[in-house]
């Protein structure tokens, strides 16, 4: 069977471009608006009659050239590479993904070569397996070759390239081997990154470096609520600027006095809202004295500036001549896991950090620590500021952050007490302010306390 170059009718009013088929003395024309499309159905009646499904695919070009797809072709010859280039672009048209289709392929291609290239219906399964068990080093990686040649095999089947279904449900010996423990922070670790977790204003040197005091609290507080709650870091998603557990968290999510935390189903990546009860009394601390207002956002940056300000951590630890840590990217989720375990039961630690599967618990952070060393773990508590680097100014302002916590605090306890205060009873306190010149919070505790004695 040949094929014509694309001719350019002159005299045509509409289709402009002819095509001659021709087979055994039989030709046939077909017309065209353009020479690309007709290039493209050439590409195509090439592509056809490679694979030998010219037939069955044109029927009614083969009636009209007496074309029998049992006497004019057979399929037996037909070669793995050339069935490949057909399944990528039958990928193609059915509008897979392109890092799917180029991954595809590729392996597909290398599995061509190392087989050398047979022809399709030679092929067997002890071939395939060969070759999984040869290029794959891990189960995974086996799985994954899998996947792609069997599905490039299945699609032979379907257009009768090969016996349909004969590659289904492959076994090869498989690679057992004990789950590596995930890399997880000691106590000692832990503690020095809490020292070290510090933000400095912008543009200052060493020699005048001044601590940004609003923000380096705040990355303490979302620091503790990745270490101790085990919520997860989030990932980078373009054109998102927050995304993931910790970035979408809000202080208003937080309940300082029943220390309880709510992650919402927004923010969960289970899309299940969950409480966490019992929150260690040292992260409420941390996320009182931060200054957040109720919108904020528990980290004060995005994702990507969190995992900035840990890689920096990590080099002053050891610039500062502290030992070394390997580093993961969930490495804090795994240091909640080790430690949680042993605090109280492990019905906490499960609830705590929403893993998808129960087991995970048993299977990954049982026995990696001692129970002394998770005890010393939930009694961390970040240091004070270094003074060192601060102002008389920005000394100032960290004591005002500190008492608006403590107000702030203290007016929580006594709101449910003030509600059953008259309004009278409220401008005699306002009077007793302005007599007495204490606070406000001051006169509330002296009045609590004698609202208290007089019904003893």
């Amino acid at each position: 069977m040949t094929f014509s170059k694309p001719r350019k009718i002159k005299q045509a009013r509409e289709k402009r471009w002819e095509v001659v088929v021709s087979l055994r003395g039989r030709r046939v024309r077909r017309y065209f608006l353009t020479e690309k499309k007709a290039q493209g159905q050439i590409g195509e009646w090439r592509r056809s009659v490679g694979l030998g499904m010219f037939a069955v695919d044109f029927p009614g070009l083969s009636g009209e050239l007496g074309f029998a797809q049992e006497g004019g072709q057979s399929t037996q010859a037909l070669r793995w590479q050339t069935a490949r280039e057909a399944y990528r672009v039958d990928c193609v048209k059915r509008e897979l993904r392109g890092a799917t289709i180029k991954e595809a392929n590729s392996t597909i291609r290398r599995a061509g070569e190392f087989l050398g290239n047979p022809s399709i219906k030679s092929v067997t399964r002890e071939d395939v397996v060969r070759y999984i068990t040869t290029k794959g080093k891990t189960e995974k990686s086996r799985k994954s070759i899998r996947s792609c040649v069997c599905a490039f095999l299945n699609w032979c089947g379907k257009r009768k390239f090969c016996e349909r279904g004969k590659f289904l449900r492959l076994e090869w010996d498989r690679i057992i081997k004990d789950k590596e423990r995930p890399v997880y922070l000691s106590v000692e670790e832990v503690r020095n990154l809490f020292e070290f977790a510090v933000v400095m204003k912008p543009g200052c040197n060493q020699s005048s470096a001044e601590i940004n005091v609003k923000k380096s609290l705040q990355f303490r507080a979302a620091l503790g609520c990745a270490v101790f709650l085990g919520l997860r870091p989030g990932v980078d998603v373009p054109g998102v600027s927050r995304y993931g557990e910790l970035p979408l968290l809000q202080r208003k999510h937080f309940q300082l006095q029943e220390r309880v935390l709510v992650v919402p189903s927004r923010v969960s990546k289970t899309r299940v809202e969950r409480r966490i009860y019992d929150v260690p009394a040292n992260l409420l601390e941390a996320v009182g004295v931060a200054g957040y207002q109720a919108e904020d956002f528990i980290l004060p940056g995005n994702y990507e500036w969190f995992q900035k300000r840990l890689y920096k951590i990590r080099k002053e630890v050891e610039g500062a001549g502290l030992p070394q840590v390997t580093w993961c990217q969930k490495i804090l989720r795994h240091t909640f896991g080790t430690y949680a375990v042993h605090r109280g039961n492990s019905r906490w630690a499960i609830e705590a950090g929403r893993w998808q599967d129960p087991k995970v618990m048993e299977t990954h952070y049982v026995n990696n620590a001692e129970p002394e060393q998770a005890a010393a773990f939930w009694a961390l508590e970040f240091a004070e500021l270094p003074e060192r680097w601060m102002s008389t100014r920005v000394k100032k302002e960290l004591g005002q952050v500190k008492r608006g916590f403590a107000l702030r605090e203290q007016a929580e306890i006594r709101k449910p007490i003030t509600e059953y205060l008259s309004e009278k009873a409220f401008a005699e306190l306002a009077g007793l302010v302005g007599k007495t010149g204490f606070s406000q919070s001051k006169v509330l505790e002296l009045a609590i306390g004698d609202l208290a004695r007089s019904y003893e």
